[in-house]
Protein backbone atom coordinates (compact mmCIF):
# COMPACT_ATOMS: atom_id res chain seq x y z
CA UNK A 1 0.00 0.00 0.00
CA UNK A 2 3.03 2.09 0.19
CA UNK A 3 6.34 2.46 -1.15
CA UNK A 4 7.69 1.44 2.06
CA UNK A 5 6.80 -1.79 1.02
CA UNK A 6 9.93 -1.81 -0.74
CA UNK A 7 11.68 -2.36 2.66
CA UNK A 8 10.09 -6.64 2.43
CA UNK A 9 13.20 -6.85 0.00
CA UNK A 10 15.30 -6.36 2.18
CA UNK A 11 14.41 -9.63 4.32
CA UNK A 12 14.31 -11.64 0.93
CA UNK A 13 18.03 -10.60 0.75
CA UNK A 14 19.11 -11.10 3.66
CA UNK A 15 16.87 -14.74 3.93
CA UNK A 16 19.09 -15.94 0.53
CA UNK A 17 22.57 -14.26 2.38
CA UNK A 18 22.13 -15.68 5.22
CA UNK A 19 19.70 -18.52 6.17
CA UNK A 20 18.80 -20.38 2.32
CA UNK A 21 19.98 -23.91 2.92
CA UNK A 22 20.52 -24.53 -0.93
CA UNK A 23 23.85 -21.60 -0.33
CA UNK A 24 23.76 -18.14 -0.85
CA UNK A 25 24.49 -18.34 -4.43
CA UNK A 26 21.37 -20.44 -5.34
CA UNK A 27 19.41 -18.38 -2.53
CA UNK A 28 20.49 -15.07 -4.47
CA UNK A 29 19.43 -16.43 -7.50
CA UNK A 30 16.00 -17.30 -6.31
CA UNK A 31 15.65 -13.62 -5.79
CA UNK A 32 14.85 -12.64 -9.41
CA UNK A 33 10.97 -12.52 -9.52
CA UNK A 34 11.23 -10.02 -7.07
CA UNK A 35 13.82 -7.99 -8.64
CA UNK A 36 11.72 -7.90 -12.06
CA UNK A 37 8.40 -7.27 -9.79
CA UNK A 38 10.52 -4.36 -8.25
CA UNK A 39 11.58 -3.01 -12.06
CA UNK A 40 8.24 -3.80 -13.44
CA UNK A 41 6.69 -1.31 -10.35
CA UNK A 42 9.17 1.04 -10.48
CA UNK A 43 9.21 1.59 -14.39
CA UNK A 44 5.04 1.81 -14.36
CA UNK A 45 5.48 4.21 -11.51
CA UNK A 46 7.90 6.39 -13.84
CA UNK A 47 5.51 5.98 -17.06
CA UNK A 48 2.36 7.47 -15.07
CA UNK A 49 3.99 10.51 -14.08
CA UNK A 50 4.39 10.08 -10.70
CA UNK A 51 7.81 10.87 -8.44
CA UNK A 52 9.37 13.42 -6.41
CA UNK A 53 10.52 16.93 -7.48
CA UNK A 54 11.81 19.44 -5.40
CA UNK A 55 10.85 18.43 -2.52
CA UNK A 56 12.48 18.40 1.52
CA UNK A 57 10.58 15.56 2.61
CA UNK A 58 10.93 13.00 0.15
CA UNK A 59 14.09 12.20 -1.75
CA UNK A 60 14.04 9.58 -5.11
CA UNK A 61 16.68 7.85 -4.87
CA UNK A 62 16.83 6.93 -8.64
CA UNK A 63 16.85 10.59 -9.69
CA UNK A 64 18.51 11.79 -7.18
CA UNK A 65 21.43 8.98 -6.02
CA UNK A 66 23.93 11.15 -4.48
CA UNK A 67 21.29 13.60 -2.14
CA UNK A 68 19.75 9.61 -0.92
CA UNK A 69 23.00 8.89 0.09
CA UNK A 70 23.68 11.76 2.05
CA UNK A 71 20.41 11.61 3.57
CA UNK A 72 21.00 8.00 4.51
CA UNK A 73 23.89 8.52 6.38
CA UNK A 74 22.47 10.94 8.25
CA UNK A 75 18.92 9.08 8.80
CA UNK A 76 19.49 5.77 9.25
CA UNK A 77 21.63 6.12 12.44
CA UNK A 78 18.89 7.82 13.67
CA UNK A 79 15.96 5.19 12.48
CA UNK A 80 18.11 2.82 14.19
CA UNK A 81 18.99 4.20 17.34
CA UNK A 82 15.51 5.23 17.77
CA UNK A 83 14.84 1.64 17.92
CA UNK A 84 17.51 -0.03 20.32
CA UNK A 85 18.60 2.57 21.99
CA UNK A 86 15.27 4.47 23.08
CA UNK A 87 16.46 7.96 21.52
CA UNK A 88 13.55 9.48 20.06
CA UNK A 89 13.48 9.13 15.97
CA UNK A 90 13.70 12.06 14.17
CA UNK A 91 13.27 14.83 17.55
CA UNK A 92 15.58 17.42 15.76
CA UNK A 93 13.84 17.04 12.09
CA UNK A 94 12.64 20.72 12.23
CA UNK A 95 15.41 22.62 13.92
CA UNK A 96 18.56 24.28 12.70
CA UNK A 97 20.76 22.40 10.43
CA UNK A 98 23.53 22.46 13.29
CA UNK A 99 21.33 20.80 15.68
CA UNK A 100 19.95 17.93 13.09
CA UNK A 101 23.40 17.17 12.64
CA UNK A 102 24.10 16.98 16.57
CA UNK A 103 21.87 14.77 16.66
CA UNK A 104 22.45 12.66 14.42
CA UNK A 105 26.28 12.37 15.51
CA UNK A 106 24.54 11.13 18.79
CA UNK A 107 23.10 8.38 17.15
CA UNK A 108 26.08 7.26 15.01
CA UNK A 109 27.90 7.10 18.36
CA UNK A 110 24.89 4.80 19.72
CA UNK A 111 24.87 2.47 16.57
CA UNK A 112 28.93 2.09 16.73
CA UNK A 113 28.38 0.98 20.58
CA UNK A 114 25.64 -1.35 19.75
CA UNK A 115 27.65 -2.86 16.81
CA UNK A 116 30.27 -3.36 19.02
CA UNK A 117 28.40 -5.34 21.48
CA UNK A 118 26.58 -7.20 19.09
CA UNK A 119 29.88 -8.11 16.96
CA UNK A 120 29.98 -11.42 18.70
CA UNK A 121 26.96 -13.34 19.08
CA UNK A 122 26.41 -11.92 15.35
CA UNK A 123 29.20 -14.24 14.07
CA UNK A 124 28.01 -16.89 16.14
CA UNK A 125 23.91 -16.65 15.52
CA UNK A 126 23.39 -16.63 11.63
CA UNK A 127 19.60 -16.50 12.70
CA UNK A 128 20.60 -13.30 14.61
CA UNK A 129 22.60 -12.26 10.88
CA UNK A 130 19.34 -12.50 9.61
CA UNK A 131 17.62 -10.34 11.56
CA UNK A 132 20.42 -7.54 11.48
CA UNK A 133 20.60 -7.74 7.53
CA UNK A 134 16.80 -7.40 6.70
CA UNK A 135 16.49 -5.02 9.25
CA UNK A 136 19.40 -2.62 7.47
CA UNK A 137 18.24 -2.94 4.57
CA UNK A 138 14.54 -2.78 4.71
CA UNK A 139 15.49 0.71 6.82
CA UNK A 140 17.35 2.12 3.87
CA UNK A 141 14.34 2.66 1.48
CA UNK A 142 12.66 4.78 4.67
CA UNK A 143 15.81 7.04 4.22
CA UNK A 144 14.32 8.92 1.66
CA UNK A 145 11.41 11.34 3.79
CA UNK A 146 12.32 12.39 7.55
CA UNK A 147 13.03 10.10 10.12
CA UNK A 148 10.51 8.69 12.41
CA UNK A 149 9.08 5.85 14.08
CA UNK A 150 6.38 4.93 12.26
CA UNK A 151 9.10 4.01 8.94
CA UNK A 152 10.23 1.64 10.81
CA UNK A 153 6.96 -1.19 10.58
CA UNK A 154 9.00 -3.63 8.54
CA UNK A 155 12.44 -2.79 9.56
CA UNK A 156 11.32 -2.98 13.46
CA UNK A 157 10.93 -7.02 12.92
CA UNK A 158 14.72 -6.79 12.06
CA UNK A 159 15.88 -5.20 14.93
CA UNK A 160 13.52 -6.57 17.50
CA UNK A 161 14.96 -9.92 16.24
CA UNK A 162 18.63 -8.74 17.13
CA UNK A 163 17.65 -7.31 20.22
CA UNK A 164 15.41 -10.43 21.74
CA UNK A 165 19.24 -12.96 20.13
CA UNK A 166 21.39 -10.51 21.74
CA UNK A 167 19.23 -10.67 25.30
CA UNK A 168 19.05 -14.22 25.06
CA UNK A 169 23.14 -14.92 24.05
CA UNK A 170 24.08 -13.04 26.70
CA UNK A 171 21.83 -13.84 29.76
CA UNK A 172 24.13 -16.07 30.74
CA UNK A 173 27.39 -14.41 29.83
CA UNK A 174 30.45 -13.81 32.38
CA UNK A 175 30.95 -10.45 31.20
CA UNK A 176 29.00 -7.63 33.34
CA UNK A 177 29.06 -5.27 30.54
CA UNK A 178 27.31 -7.32 28.31
CA UNK A 179 24.65 -8.73 30.88
CA UNK A 180 24.42 -5.00 31.83
CA UNK A 181 24.38 -4.45 28.07
CA UNK A 182 21.20 -6.92 27.98
CA UNK A 183 18.97 -5.51 30.37
CA UNK A 184 19.22 -2.30 29.10
CA UNK A 185 18.06 -3.16 26.16
CA UNK A 186 15.38 -4.96 27.85
CA UNK A 187 14.61 -2.39 29.66
CA UNK A 188 14.45 -0.10 26.87
CA UNK A 189 12.47 -2.65 24.20
CA UNK A 190 10.42 -4.16 26.60
CA UNK A 191 9.10 -1.39 28.98
CA UNK A 192 10.23 1.77 27.61
CA UNK A 193 9.63 1.25 24.13
CA UNK A 194 5.28 0.41 24.66
CA UNK A 195 5.52 3.77 27.01
CA UNK A 196 7.06 5.49 24.53
CA UNK A 197 4.09 4.48 22.05
CA UNK A 198 1.52 7.36 23.34
CA UNK A 199 3.67 9.98 22.59
CA UNK A 200 4.67 8.77 18.97
CA UNK A 201 0.60 8.46 18.15
CA UNK A 202 0.44 11.79 19.40
CA UNK A 203 2.98 13.35 17.83
CA UNK A 204 1.73 11.38 14.34
CA UNK A 205 -1.59 12.99 15.53
CA UNK A 206 -0.89 17.10 16.00
CA UNK A 207 0.84 16.34 12.74
CA UNK A 208 -2.58 15.69 10.87
CA UNK A 209 -4.64 18.02 12.51
CA UNK A 210 -4.47 20.47 10.34
CA UNK A 211 -5.81 17.94 7.61
CA UNK A 212 -8.47 16.96 9.91
CA UNK A 213 -10.05 20.14 11.09
CA UNK A 214 -9.58 21.35 7.02
CA UNK A 215 -11.40 17.73 6.20
CA UNK A 216 -13.98 18.63 8.59
CA UNK A 217 -14.77 21.91 6.86
CA UNK A 218 -15.75 20.54 3.53
CA UNK A 219 -17.02 17.46 4.68
CA UNK A 220 -20.34 19.46 4.33
CA UNK A 221 -19.92 19.79 0.29
CA UNK A 222 -21.91 17.82 -1.79
CA UNK A 223 -21.30 14.28 -1.59
CA UNK A 224 -21.10 12.57 -4.78
CA UNK A 225 -21.06 8.96 -5.42
CA UNK A 226 -18.51 6.73 -5.84
CA UNK A 227 -18.09 6.16 -9.80
CA UNK A 228 -20.53 9.57 -11.05
CA UNK A 229 -18.83 12.45 -13.15
CA UNK A 230 -17.57 15.77 -11.23
CA UNK A 231 -15.96 18.18 -12.67
CA UNK A 232 -15.95 20.66 -9.42
CA UNK A 233 -12.59 22.29 -8.08
CA UNK A 234 -12.07 23.34 -4.86
CA UNK A 235 -9.67 26.52 -4.62
CA UNK A 236 -8.15 27.34 -1.22
CA UNK A 237 -7.26 30.94 -1.55
CA UNK A 238 -5.17 30.63 1.77
CA UNK A 239 -4.12 28.01 4.34
CA UNK A 240 -1.84 28.01 6.87
CA UNK A 241 -0.05 25.00 5.89
CA UNK A 242 -0.67 24.09 1.76
CA UNK A 243 0.45 20.22 1.70
CA UNK A 244 -1.68 18.68 4.69
CA UNK A 245 -4.37 21.25 4.37
CA UNK A 246 -5.10 20.61 0.55
CA UNK A 247 -3.27 17.95 -0.58
CA UNK A 248 -4.19 15.39 1.86
CA UNK A 249 -7.78 16.62 2.25
CA UNK A 250 -8.34 15.87 -1.32
CA UNK A 251 -7.02 12.30 -1.12
CA UNK A 252 -8.98 12.05 2.31
CA UNK A 253 -11.96 12.38 0.59
CA UNK A 254 -11.39 10.18 -2.37
CA UNK A 255 -10.66 7.49 0.48
CA UNK A 256 -14.25 8.16 1.64
CA UNK A 257 -15.41 7.58 -1.63
CA UNK A 258 -16.31 10.97 -2.42
CA UNK A 259 -15.46 11.62 -5.85
CA UNK A 260 -15.50 15.29 -5.42
CA UNK A 261 -14.09 18.12 -6.02
CA UNK A 262 -12.15 16.56 -9.05
CA UNK A 263 -9.64 18.88 -7.97
CA UNK A 264 -7.66 20.84 -5.60
CA UNK A 265 -6.20 24.31 -6.61
CA UNK A 266 -3.87 25.96 -3.32
CA UNK A 267 -3.03 29.06 -4.65
CA UNK A 268 -1.25 30.43 -1.15
CA UNK A 269 0.25 29.50 2.06
CA UNK A 270 -0.41 32.30 4.83
CA UNK A 271 0.67 32.33 8.25
CA UNK A 272 0.51 35.84 8.97
CA UNK A 273 -1.81 38.07 6.54
CA UNK A 274 -1.98 38.83 3.01
CA UNK A 275 -3.51 40.72 0.68
CA UNK A 276 -6.07 39.44 -2.37
CA UNK A 277 -6.18 42.08 -5.28
CA UNK A 278 -8.65 41.43 -8.14
CA UNK A 279 -5.98 43.08 -10.69
CA UNK A 280 -8.58 42.16 -13.88
CA UNK A 281 -11.55 39.83 -14.83
CA UNK A 282 -9.78 36.42 -14.34
CA UNK A 283 -6.38 37.48 -12.83
CA UNK A 284 -5.70 37.48 -8.64
CA UNK A 285 -2.99 38.60 -7.18
CA UNK A 286 -1.75 37.40 -3.48
CA UNK A 287 0.61 39.64 -1.46
CA UNK A 288 2.14 38.79 1.69
CA UNK A 289 4.87 40.75 3.31
CA UNK A 290 6.68 38.13 5.10
CA UNK A 291 6.63 35.41 2.04
CA UNK A 292 4.52 32.81 0.96
CA UNK A 293 7.27 30.04 1.35
CA UNK A 294 8.51 31.41 5.25
CA UNK A 295 7.26 28.93 8.17
CA UNK A 296 9.32 26.13 9.69
CA UNK A 297 7.54 23.64 7.82
CA UNK A 298 7.87 24.98 4.29
CA UNK A 299 11.03 23.56 3.49
CA UNK A 300 9.04 20.19 2.98
CA UNK A 301 6.79 21.43 0.13
CA UNK A 302 10.26 23.03 -1.27
CA UNK A 303 13.57 22.64 -0.76
CA UNK A 304 14.84 24.94 -3.35
CA UNK A 305 14.67 29.07 -3.72
CA UNK A 306 11.88 30.31 -5.98
CA UNK A 307 13.88 31.67 -9.03
CA UNK A 308 12.62 34.89 -10.34
CA UNK A 309 11.30 33.57 -14.13
CA UNK A 310 9.08 30.76 -12.23
CA UNK A 311 6.01 30.55 -13.99
CA UNK A 312 3.82 27.40 -14.40
CA UNK A 313 0.84 25.82 -16.48
CA UNK A 314 -1.69 24.28 -15.30
CA UNK A 315 -5.04 22.83 -16.90
CA UNK A 316 -7.37 25.81 -16.34
CA UNK A 317 -4.89 28.45 -14.52
CA UNK A 318 -0.81 29.55 -14.90
CA UNK A 319 0.99 30.87 -12.02
CA UNK A 320 3.43 33.18 -11.80
CA UNK A 321 5.86 34.98 -9.05
CA UNK A 322 7.21 38.12 -8.49
CA UNK A 323 8.92 39.85 -5.81
CA UNK A 324 11.34 37.61 -4.11
CA UNK A 325 13.27 38.48 -1.54
CA UNK A 326 15.90 35.59 -0.33
CA UNK A 327 13.96 33.24 -2.73
CA UNK A 328 11.40 33.63 -0.53
CA UNK A 329 7.98 35.38 -3.04
CA UNK A 330 6.30 37.67 -1.53
CA UNK A 331 3.73 38.15 -4.51
CA UNK A 332 2.23 35.21 -6.53
CA UNK A 333 -0.05 36.27 -9.85
CA UNK A 334 -2.43 33.44 -10.71
CA UNK A 335 -4.53 34.16 -13.84
CA UNK A 336 -7.82 31.88 -14.72
CA UNK A 337 -8.94 30.87 -17.60
CA UNK A 338 -12.40 31.57 -16.25
CA UNK A 339 -12.31 32.49 -13.31
CA UNK A 340 -16.18 32.89 -12.75
CA UNK A 341 -16.59 29.28 -13.90
CA UNK A 342 -19.57 27.85 -11.73
CA UNK A 343 -17.53 25.04 -11.19
CA UNK A 344 -14.92 26.48 -8.59
CA UNK A 345 -15.86 26.27 -4.88
CA UNK A 346 -13.90 29.18 -3.09
CA UNK A 347 -12.68 28.63 -0.07
CA UNK A 348 -9.69 30.56 2.64
CA UNK A 349 -8.79 29.58 6.01
CA UNK A 350 -10.52 31.32 9.18
CA UNK A 351 -8.70 30.73 12.54
CA UNK A 352 -11.19 31.85 14.54
CA UNK A 353 -13.36 28.97 13.11
CA UNK A 354 -10.82 26.36 12.34
CA UNK A 355 -11.49 25.63 9.04
CA UNK A 356 -11.95 26.68 5.56
CA UNK A 357 -14.80 29.15 5.11
CA UNK A 358 -16.45 29.96 1.84
CA UNK A 359 -14.41 32.82 0.11
CA UNK A 360 -15.86 35.66 -1.92
CA UNK A 361 -13.98 36.97 -4.85
CA UNK A 362 -13.71 40.65 -4.60
CA UNK A 363 -14.56 43.00 -7.84
CA UNK A 364 -12.13 44.21 -10.33
CA UNK A 365 -9.33 46.64 -9.30
CA UNK A 366 -10.50 46.05 -5.39
CA UNK A 367 -8.61 43.95 -2.59
CA UNK A 368 -9.37 42.07 0.35
CA UNK A 369 -7.70 41.35 3.29
CA UNK A 370 -6.86 38.03 4.80
CA UNK A 371 -5.55 36.73 8.11
CA UNK A 372 -3.12 33.60 8.40
CA UNK A 373 -2.32 31.36 11.27
CA UNK A 374 0.93 30.09 12.11
CA UNK A 375 0.83 26.55 11.76
CA UNK A 376 1.99 25.59 15.01
CA UNK A 377 -1.30 27.07 16.29
CA UNK A 378 -3.15 24.99 14.37
CA UNK A 379 -1.46 21.54 15.31
CA UNK A 380 -1.62 22.58 18.60
CA UNK A 381 -4.88 24.00 19.04
CA UNK A 382 -3.81 27.30 20.32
Amino acid sequence: SADAAIGWLGFFIAYAVTLDPAGRRRGARALWPFVVLVIGWRALVTALGYGVAHSGLYIDPLRDPLRFATATLERLPQLLAGQLAGIPTGITGLSSTEVQLAGAAVCAVAVLVLLALFAKPLREDRVMRFYAVGGLLAAIPSCATMPHARLMTIAGLGTAGVAAHYIFATSESESRVRRFAAVALLVICGVLGPLKMPIEVNGTRVIGRPMELALASVQELPSVPLGSLDQRVLVVVAVPEPMFMCGQVHVARRAMSLVGPSKTRCLAKVEERATITRVDADTLEIHAEEGLLSGFLAPLVRDEPMRADFSRRLSDLTITVDDIVDGDPRTVRVRFDEITSPRYEWVAWDKDADALVPFTLPAVGEQVTVEGEPVENVMLGS
